[in-house]
Order: C-alpha cells, then sequence, then structure tokens
C-alpha cells in the first residue's frame, strides 16, 4: 500500500529540506514513556494535562495521529523497539519468555540485533536511562545488548513491593516509598536496592542532560526510558500537589519538564540541528487503575488489549531544519520503525539475514514522500488478535486489557473503519466483504514469512530429557514410550507433521515419531523455555496459542485434539484447576467448545496442510483421578465431528478405537493411558498419518 502526508509534502516544498550545515550522522534519542495514553498530552488533546514542552515539540516538529506501540504491554513492546521486530520473532511475548516478573529468568536473546549494536558499529557512543525489561540478570542487562552504558531500574516499578505493603490492587494508592524495593542499576551493580520513587524522573533527567554534554561532539544515541506514568505513581515536590488532573497530572508535567529539559540541553550545546528526538509510550494506559490511570482520547479500551486504545499512542519527532515544524502526520507509523529508520540515517546496515518488521519512515518525516507498509499486526502475547490494513480493522480475537473475560473469536471478523469510527463502535463485516477480504490476505502473507523464536516450537539446543520426565502434563501424567528426548535434528527433505493435543497425545507423541522415521519430522510444540513437551489442553488456551504452535513452518499434516481439558471441572470461571465437584463448571461448555474449536480449525486450514482432527478418547466409569464423566466425551465430540465434516476434515475416531479395548489401555480410574495403551494410540495415529501423507 503506497502511503503519503500531504500535508509532510507541503512542508518539504516550503523550504523544509536538509540543511547544508549539518553532518551526515544524527544524534538519536528516543524517549519513551511507560503506559502513557494518546489523550494524555495537550497537543493531544487533554483538557487538563498541563504539557507545554511536549507541546512545543510538536509544534516544532512532527506529530503522528496513527502512530502505534508494537505490542500492548511493556516486555514485547519494548523488544520491538529494539529490534524492529515483533516480539512473537524473537520470544519476547509476555507469556512466552516469562520476562515481566521480578524472578524471571528469561531475557533478550542474544541474536537479537539490537539498535544501539547497528550504531555503535558506527561509531556512536549509545546509552540507556531508565526501564530496561528486557531481562533482570547480569547477563541479561543492556551493556550486553549494545549499550556502553545502562542507569535505571530492570523492570517495572512496582515488581517488588516489600513484605509490609498492602495487598492487592490498593497497594499502588499508597505513596510511600518504603512499599517498593525496584533496584537502581548502573552497569551491571545495584547502586541503590531501594531508590525514593519520587526522585527518579528527575534522577533520570540529569543522567540525560549529562551524557548529552559528555557526548555533544557525537554521534551518540540516547535511550530515556521513563518508569512512569506507571503504578505506582510518584512526583517529586516541586510537581506534587501542582495539577488539576491530580497526582497523575503531576507524574505527566514533570515527564513534560523532563522533555523540556533534554530539548533545552541540546539547544545550549548547539547541537539540536544535528539530533533527531523521538517521542512515545510502550502501550496504553492502564485503565483499571481508575485515577491513577491514564486516557486513550477517543480510541476503545487501554493497555493490555489490542483495541486501539491499547496500543496507538503518543508519537513526536523534533529535528529542527529537518523535520517540518507544525506538520501532522496521519500515515500510519509504529515504534518498529524506529528502529529501521534510525539504522538508515546513520548508515548502518539492517539485518538482511532475518526478518525486519520497522520500515523506513523518513521520507513520511522530512517529507520527501511515502512509504511501502502492508498492514499493521496487533499481537497480544504470542497471539494474532487483529490486524490494520489502510483505515480497515479486523478483529479476529478480541479481549479487555483486563478483566475476568475470556478471548472472544469472531467468524467473520469484526470489521471496523478507524477514520470513521476510531472508537470502534460499529461493525461492517456484514456489509463491505470486499475489505475484510483485503485484510485477511495481508494475514496470509505475514503468516506466510512469520517464524516464531525457535524455542516457542521447538526445545533449546542440547536440552536432553529422561523419557517419562519431559511430558508431566498439568494433570501429572507421563510421557509414553518412544525416543528420550523432545530435542531432535529434523530431516529437510522430509514433510513436516505436527500433532498438537493434551496429555494423551504427549504420551504417544515420542512412539509417533519413531514410527514414523525416515518418513517425516515429528513436531509437538514445547513449553515456552524449551524444556519440556507443551500440554496444549483445552480449546480456551489453543485460541490463544494456535499462533505460536502453528510457527511458520510448512505443515504437511496437522493431527490435533482438544477436548478432555475442556469437559473437565474447574472451581471458578477462569480457573484452570480441576476439581472434584460435578457441580463446578466445565472449564468450557459445549458451546464454547464449538465456538473456540471453529476458531481454531479456521487457523489451521489457513496454513494449506492437510488436517486431521482426533476425538476426544473414552472415560471409564468410576475414573477419579481427575474426576470426568463417561458420558461428557461423547457430548463434546458430537460437535467436533460435525464441525469437521463441515470444513471437510478427516475425522480419527480415537473415541470409537479406545471404547471397546478400554480397561486393557487405560490405567484403573484415570483418564490416562498405561505404556500399553500410548503404543496402541499412537500405532493409530502413525497409520492415518501415513496414509494423509500418500495422498
Amino acid at each position: 500500500m503506497r502511503t503519503a502526508s500531504l500535508l509532510a509534502l507541503a512542508g518539504f516544498f516550503c523550504g523544509n529540506a536538509f540543511p547544508a550545515d549539518v553532518p551526515g550522522k544524527p544524534n538519536i534519542i528516543i524517549i519513551y514513556a511507560d503506559d502513557m495514553g494518546w489523550g494524555d498530552l495537550g497537543c493531544y488533546g487533554h483538557p487538563v494535562n498541563r504539557t507545554p514542552n511536549l507541546d512545543r515539540m510538536a509544534a516544532e516538529g512532527m506529530r503522528f495521529t496513527d502512530f502505534y506501540s508494537a505490542a500492548e504491554v511493556c516486555t514485547p513492546s519494548r523488544a520491538s523497539l529494539l529490534t524492529g521486530r515483533y516480539a512473537i520473532r524473537s520470544g519476547m511475548c509476555h507469556n512466552d519468555r516469562r520476562v515481566l516478573h521480578s524472578q524471571a529468568k528469561g531475557g533478550l536473546p542474544p541474536d537479537e540485533i539490537t539498535l544501539p549494536e547497528l550504531l555503535k558499529r558506527e561509531g556512536y557512543a549509545t546509552s540507556i536511562v531508565g526501564k530496561w525489561h528486557l531481562g533482570h540478570l547480569p547477563h541479561h542487562l543492556p551493556v550486553h545488548h549494545g549499550f556502553d552504558s545502562y542507569f535505571g531500574m530492570p523492570f517495572s516499578n512496582d515488581m517488588m513491593p516489600a513484605p509490609e505493603a498492602p495487598k492487592g490492587r490498593e497497594k499502588f494508592y499508597e505513596e510511600k516509598k518504603d512499599f517498593w524495593r525496584t533496584p537502581l542499576i548502573r552497569g551491571t551493580d545495584v547502586i541503590d536496592p531501594r531508590p525514593d520513587q519520587r526522585q527518579v524522573t528527575r534522577l533520570y533527567t540529569e543522567e540525560a542532560v549529562k551524557i548529552i554534554r559528555e557526548r555533544k561532539g557525537g554521534p551518540f544515541f540516547l535511550y530515556l526510558a521513563h518508569a512512569f506514568p506507571h503504578v505506582p505513581l510518584f512526583a517529586s515536590e516541586t510537581f506534587r500537589g501542582k495539577s488539576a488532573a491530580g497526582l497523575y497530572g503531576d507524574v505527566i508535567a514533570e515527564l513534560d519538564w523532563s522533555v523540556g529539559q533534554v530539548l533545552d540541553a541540546l539547544r545550549s550545546e548547539g547541537i539540536e540541528r544535528n539530533t533527531l528526538v523521538l517521542f512515545s509510550s510502550d502501550n496504553g494506559p492502564w485503565l483499571v487503575f481508575k485515577h491513577h490511570g491514564g486516557s486513550a482520547g477517543p480510541f476503545r479500551e487501554g493497555k493490555g488489549s489490542t483495541w486501539e486504545g491499547g496500543m496507538r499512542v503518543p508519537g513526536i519527532a523534533w529535528w529542527p531544519g529537518r523535520v517540518p515544524a507544525g506538520a501532522v502526520q496521519r500515515e500510519v507509523a509504529t515504534t518498529m520503525d524506529l528502529f529501521t529508520t534510525c539504522a538508515k540515517l546513520a548508515g548502518a546496515k539492517v539485518p538482511a539475514d532475518r526478518a525486519i518488521d520497522g520500515v523506513d519512515i523518513s521520507p513520511l518525516l522530512f517529507g520527501t514522500g511515502g512509504v511501502e507498509r502492508d498492514a499493521f499486526f496487533y499481537y497480544r502475547g504470542s497471539t494474532l488478535y487483529a490486524a490494520r490494513l489502510g483505515p480497515w480493522k479486523a478483529h479476529f480475537i478480541t479481549r479487555s486489557g483486563y478483566g475476568p473475560d475470556k478471548p472472544e473469536a469472531h467468524d467473520p471478523p469484526l470489521l471496523f473503519h478507524l477514520g470513521e469510527d476510531p472508537g470502534e463502535r460499529f461493525n461492517r463485516a456484514a456489509e463491505l466483504p470486499e475489505p475484510l477480504a483485503k485484510v485477511k490476505e495481508a494475514l496470509e502473507r505475514h503468516r506466510a514469512h512469520l517464524r516464531p523464536a525457535p524455542s516457542q516450537l521447538e526445545p533449546l539446543p542440547d536440552r536432553k530429557t529422561a523419557e517419562g520426565d519431559s511430558a508431566k502434563s498439568e494433570e501429572g501424567s507421563a510421557a509414553g514410550p518412544g525416543e528420550s528426548s523432545w530435542d531432535f535434528t529434523p530431516d529437510p527433505d522430509l514433510p513436516n507433521v505436527l500433532l498438537l493435543g493434551d496429555s494423551i497425545s504427549i504420551g504417544y507423541t515420542l512412539e509417533v515419531r519413531r514410527l514414523l522415521a525416515g518418513k517425516a519430522n515429528v513436531f509437538r510444540p514445547v513449553t515456552p523455555d524449551g524444556g519440556s513437551a507443551e500440554n496444549c489442553s483445552g480449546t480456551t488456551k489453543g485460541v490463544r496459542s494456535i499462533d505460536r504452535w502453528l510457527g511458520d513452518r510448512k505443515w504437511s499434516i496437522i493431527h490435533f485434539n482438544f477436548g478432555l481439558h475442556d469437559l473437565k471441572h474447574v472451581a471458578r470461571p477462569g480457573d484452570d484447576a480441576a476439581t472434584d465437584n460435578p457441580n463446578d463448571p466445565r472449564q468450557a461448555d459445549v458451546d464454547e467448545y464449538r465456538k473456540n474449536l471453529e476458531t481454531i480449525v479456521r487457523e489451521l486450514n489457513a496454513t494449506g496442510a492437510r488436517i486431521v482432527f482426533a476425538t476426544t478418547t473414552p472415560v471409564a466409569p468410576g475414573t477419579t483421578n481427575p474426576l470426568r464423566e463417561p458420558d461428557a466425551p461423547p457430548r463434546y465430540n458430537a460437535p467436533a465431528i460435525e464441525i469437521m465434516k463441515a470444513h471437510g476434515i478427516r475425522v480419527n475416531d480415537l473415541f470409537a478405537f479406545c471404547a471397546p479395548q478400554l480397561d486393557r489401555l487405560q490405567k484403573s480410574t484415570n483418564v490416562h493411558f498405561t505404556p500399553a495403551g500410548s503404543r496402541a494410540l499412537a500405532r493409530e495415529v502413525a497409520r492415518v498419518v501415513e496414509e494423509e501423507l500418500g495422498r
């Protein structure tokens, strides 16, 4: 799609061309707020928040109306900013590598190429001040990812409440610095284990100004990643109690002051005409915190969601003499674009050995033309929820940012025109099939070139697991017979087979691989840490995770089953823990199971593979470990078989295969199978898969 901003072009022809006195390698500063909403600034229409410095920055530069973070929460958005890639490609989705928590062990993979790494090769001094949140262990810190210096906190300012802090959400409204123990780090050393968060914005600003003054000879790259307005909110005495918008307004005012200090330092050092400054936010406002959360302006929802309010954020570019003053850019741009754009401006080579999702938006910034962009994709974790092409946005799955509701799949997808309907209120799918079809085509193109991080689909190299240990399911069953490791080297000349399912199919997967050796590569999704086979469990998890499980391999056969988890009892809605009370609700009732299965089938069909559905295996009378009723599998299998027939998908009726010999195959009073039972299931699955391979 070819896009261009007429207003930016007008600025270019009015004399904003590249001035002759500016050196070739600009200094680059990215200022990143934490949880600031699109509508939190005066220049974006907030009626109360006073932001004179950011308003001036927009008046002297360019304000984007359709600027997006690449993710709906902290870690994936920061990974995407620094790598120019959707977080699913690096494994930094918040539901995969578990970087979001203070006890997490993961971090940005060392083989990811970051913007500071590219810039260092071009002679840049590189610094980060503020929040990192891409791994807090020493070997994951910024100095190991291209930054010469680091001063800041390793994750969000709420990550380490003290034991005496109040429990629940109430603690975020208590403005006591001693409740919080998020450490302040320089390099890899903790210099303050319990910093006074009222002083953090000031400390970050002073450090940033010091770096500007010390490195004014350039070129330098500074990434100033503020701690706020993420909760808990803190403002210094200078700003506390001054805003009519309450404490949140105080925090915004202090962040605005910080931006002013940075721009004033550039002016006083005389380097403003050779410095590009970019301001944005990592995601939308955290609305569940009410008056401690911000504003998404006219957009729906906030942080944690793929509605517009969750990912459309402020975007301001400033470069006197280069970016046209007072320009309003209405074309789509994203934080991933900053990677590609800054690399090009610095003369660095954009990596050609991996997919880069960001595009060079310098023509938009400087008013020299348009950019080529296909579509923008909205991920929640590792699952693709929505896509935007031009003004049209299609929601395949929706969910509020935070709350008890479950993901809701839509077939057909919801369709909104974001120009006419920025609040996403009026679904146009029924009346306008053509734009919806174009969005779907863009999605197919995206998936054709999508390769998630290897650890999302395959074990990490040399990770060996003893037989029976790797496949322990949520319900305690062990893997069946077969090879002793989930790690194997696929033969590139053989077709690829993917087995998806619950703990029953974990039990037979390795034996299926052995039976099909030399005929096919048999894969099984593994847990996000790459250590063991993943229990795909029920269809609710399937809707969330199917994109991650599919990866970007070309699959010849996908053999899948869901049901045994859907029909189990759980203690309360949204809880995945099994219960022995038959009066407790199902994990998914039959209607929800049918709806989820339709969504999963649509995703599987889009791969172009041959699909085989395996029915849920029987439950013997008297089964108590875990509790299941014998009449449940037939009630769930019936709609599943109807769906498969409607889609022309082959059914491998494992229920019918097992029922006559269940006492021989299944454990006593247990839904899981004996080793002999797993081998029998494996032979049946391998037989059906081999037949499909021969078609």
